[in-house]
């Protein structure tokens, strides 16, 4: 993200100042890839959402726990987006009380203010409560969807050991 972004950001910048009709087709070309970028390290960011969680359940290395997250979030992905965009609007619900105390942080103006001090001491008790609720935020989806993988796995291994016992 950190690479394509500025080849996005560059594309766009020699679309718009283009002068002849070779550049601007070139520029286009580093803008369609710059987007192809962007679109494909959201996708690997959504599949390898899991892969944290992963590495401290099963303490599983790097590499494994990167192809269990792409174990779980396959098929999934409705799941995984909606996970996301729900981690997003917690977050953002979250630092709200924190961007105010920075905006009157600012002014200089509240400062001795009582508003000031309970703002403050409210963004600090929430950012406290943030940490573990991020942590479940994080974990719960992940240890619903290694559960249904794993129920999954069952129903298929007793399918298989009754398949065994079948005479023909």
């Amino acid at each position: 993200m950190l690479i394509i972004a500025p080849v996005y950001i560059v594309g766009i910048v020699c679309v718009v100042n283009a002068p002849d009709i070779i550049d601007v087709l070139a520029r286009f070309v580093v803008l369609a890839i710059g987007i192809a970028g962007i679109v494909l390290a959201i996708y690997l960011l959504l599949r390898l959402m899991f892969a944290n969680p992963a590495l401290k359940d099963k303490n599983y290395g790097i590499l494994e726990s990167l192809r269990e997250s792409l174990k779980l979030t396959k098929g999934k992905m409705g799941f995984v987006i909606a996970t996301a965009l729900y981690s997003i609007i917690a977050s953002i619900i979250f630092q709200i009380p924190l961007c105010i105390v920075i905006v009157l942080n600012k002014t200089g103006y509240f400062h001795e203010s009582f508003l000031f001090s309970i703002l403050s001491l409210a963004a600090t008790v929430l950012y406290f409560i943030a940490f573990p609720y991020f942590a479940i935020i994080q974990y719960l989806p992940y240890n619903m969807l290694n559960d249904v993988l794993n129920r999954k796995s069952n129903v298929e291994s007793q399918e298989n050991k009754s398949n065994d016992f079948v005479v023909s």
